[in-house]
């Protein structure tokens, strides 16, 4: 009878442990879900952040360089809406832990020194291409995708919010026309 009592302890301890191991797992298994859901609104807010400040800096060499004066109006409402929606995003990301880049990646330094060396009508087209149109289609690419798929709910929230005012910048990237 021992031995019966024994073996039953034994078989529950040995059940209760795969139970726990299985339970450790499932929620492992949640909690490197949870990571990789944090990993993606991270990226969305680090690739909003470079945007913004590829934005910001081209816009300003847009200020001083361009010779169409639509093109110059433009360049300051973009350094104007994208450096309060920058500060607004660096508000965020540092109540969410996440660390935004302090300048731009390699390849948008690039990008605004190219501008940088055009001058004129050339600069004008190359701006409102580059910046007014192309990336401003990626940024609210990135947007559209992050207002819907973030998982944060403030972080979901802001990239709401700030989508229809870049839809407006991309209209109205559109409808610039530098001289040739």
């Amino acid at each position: 009878m021992q031995n019966s009592t024994s073996t039953h302890r034994f078989g529950a301890r040995r059940i209760a442990a795969l139970c726990l191991a299985g339970s450790l797992g499932f929620f492992g298994a949640l909690g490197a879900a949870g990571a990789a859901t944090d990993k993606a609104d991270t990226t969305y807010v680090t690739k909003a952040a470079a945007a913004g400040m590829l934005e910001v800096q081209a816009s300003q060499t847009a200020i001083t360089r361009a010779s169409n004066p639509d093109v110059r109006a433009f360049a300051q409402r973009m350094v104007k809406d994208h450096t309060a929606v920058g500060d607004e995003l660096k508000s965020l990301a540092g109540k969410k832990g996440i660390t935004v880049p302090d300048s731009l990646p390699a390849d948008e330094r690039a990008k605004v020194d190219k501008l940088s060396a055009m001058e004129g009508s050339k600069f004008d087209k190359a701006y409102a291409e580059e910046i007014g149109v192309k990336a401003h289609k990626e940024a609210v690419a990135l947007f559209d995708q992050a207002s819907k798929n973030a998982k944060d709910p403030d972080i979901k929230a802001f990239f709401t919010r700030n989508l229809p005012a870049l839809r407006e910048h991309l209209q109205m990237a559109q409808q610039l026309k530098p001289a040739k």
